[in-house]
């Protein structure tokens, strides 16, 4: 996933169930006008432009029966002349045009012309100045802010990933798959600029561009008398859900142990899986260097806190270490081996988005707990440190999210500066041999698959079938060998 660089407060706003996609209507007071709404990461949108008839506003084409021309009585200048058919026409010197002679269009052919406009505004908004957007919007929306736009850009994929196609109504040969329905003739928008000042942004085709001149653009309202008040109203309620599920995740079906880490009095779950004890949650020991997702101490609380490598491969407390890259193998072995169906067993049965919450038969518990890259963070499922090494970076274990890589628990390879969760296993940890030598990856940008050169190092043997499809950048399995890449 290709991803704005925006300031991580905000980027990590986005994947909640919560702000899931909903439909609605609202009715402006001023003029009685119904518009359509959506609702997307967070913020309700008008899903159509905004057409309310403000002082300096304008249809588009309206500008087209305005022609400048000349009064007719010496020492007269040129002015505008409105609904008029001009039948002469002079020059300056400057290549200034007005005209002349001119006679006024019918009644008949103006009132057809008011129908026209009338029915072209209906569908795509009127336009306006910066000034003039800046107070247009009814009582309780607002003009948004340069971050309410990234976050509808980021949700639909990232001004990268040419989000124009996804924002762009159906009929206009768009996916329109968030509801926003841009139309692409009107399809530019003000926003005010995070600098104080008006920019804008513009679809044209499948990307979205910003900063395209000063003439007068549409305006799309949000709900909420400002960007940072809708912003500060979902952090809030992430914060509630959060709280309000943490130690919800586990099974009340399974008899779980416990173990507290003296060093911060912390007490966990444990589960005993086949002939391995593990936490049933996630590490959250402050370790130097740690953090918790979005640098929010209350999403500690639930999921734990985040590592690189370095710091997770001596976090575990006294009597307890990371699991090496063979112990993980022995967890999937128990709970059956098959890399799909392994990942529905080990997820908790609720906390998970859309489907894709598990059985949790063994009380592991996972919570899509997410990732993380410096001061940036991703909500694309659980990622685990192993303490095996490999061509001198951590090899890390994912339950991904169900639409990315449905219940799959597989393994890669990633930089040791990525942030992810530790789960603890009791015992000392094993001796292993030094990691063999193999090419340098330069480190991703992100969490992904590993790179098609890397299949050589899949070492899950699965069940003899005759092959196991697994996801892209990964390996295709036969009889417990590696056969070939997944496209």
């Amino acid at each position: 996933m290709n991803k704005i660089k925006i300031a991580a407060a905000i980027i990590t706003l986005l994947c909640i169930a919560a702000f899931a996609q909903e439909k609605g209507t609202f009715t402006d007071p001023r003029d009685k006008k119904k518009y359509k709404t959506v609702k997307i990461g967070g913020f309700t949108w008008m899903a159509e432009n905004l057409s309310f008839n403000a002082k300096g506003s304008q249809c588009p084409g309206e500008e087209k029966r305005i022609t400048p021309c000349w009064g007719g009585k010496p020492g007269d200048k040129p002015g505008k002349c409105v609904d008029i058919e001009c039948t002469d026409w002079a020059e300056d010197g400057d290549f200034n045009s007005w005209c002349t002679k001119y006679k006024k269009l019918p009644a008949k052919q103006i009132q057809d012309l008011d129908k026209e406009l009338k029915a072209t505004c209906a569908i795509s908004g009127r336009r306006y100045d910066a000034e003039t957007a800046s107070k247009a919007c009814p009582a309780g929306w607002h003009l948004p802010s340069y971050k309410a736009w990234d976050i509808l850009l980021e949700m639909a994929g990232g001004i990268r990933s040419n989000p124009g196609k996804k924002l762009t109504a159906t009929s206009a040969g768009g996916t329109d798959e968030l509801g926003f329905a841009a139309l692409p003739d009107n399809s530019h928008w003000w926003f005010f600029n995070k600098d104080g000042g008006y920019s804008d942004f513009k679809i044209e085709g499948e990307g979205v561009y910003g900063n395209r001149g000063n003439e007068d653009k549409f305006v799309r309202c949000a709900q909420g008398k400002s960007t940072d008040d809708v912003l500060a109203a979902i952090a809030a309620a992430e914060k509630a859900e959060v709280e309000k599920a943490v130690g919800k995740q586990f099974n009340p079906k399974i008899i779980y142990g416990s173990m507290t880490d003296a060093r911060d009095k912390i007490t966990y779950k444990t589960a005993k899986i086949g002939e391995q004890n593990w936490l049933a949650e996630n590490l959250n020991y402050n370790a130097n260097g740690s953090k918790c997702f979005k640098d929010k101490d209350y999403i500690c609380k639930r999921d734990g806190r985040l590592y690189d490598w370095a710091t997770a491969k001596t976090a575990c407390p006294a009597g307890w270490h990371l699991p090496t890259d063979g112990e993980w193998d022995a967890l999937m072995k128990t709970v059956g081996g098959d890399h799909e169906a392994s990942g529905a067993k080990l997820k908790a049965a609720k906390g998970w988005s859309g489907d894709g919450n598990g059985t949790d038969e063994f009380g592991f518990s996972a919570l899509p707990a997410g990732s993380g890259e410096g001061n940036s963070y991703y909500s694309n499922g659980a990622w685990w440190w192993s303490a095996s090494e490999m061509s001198g970076s951590g090899i890390y274990r994912n339950i991904a999210l169900p639409e990315k890589n449905k219940d799959g628990f597989i393994r890669s390879r990633t930089a040791k500066s990525f942030l992810y969760s530790v789960r603890c296993l009791e015992g000392e940890a094993p001796k292993e041999a030094p990691a063999a030598a193999q090419p340098a990856q330069k480190p991703a940008s992100q969490p992904q698959p590993p790179p098609a050169n890397a299949n050589e190092n899949c070492s899950i043997t699965f069940p003899k079938k005759s092959c196991v499809s697994m996801p892209a950048g990964s390996c295709k399995m036969a009889g417990g060998k590696v056969v070939d890449k997944c496209p």
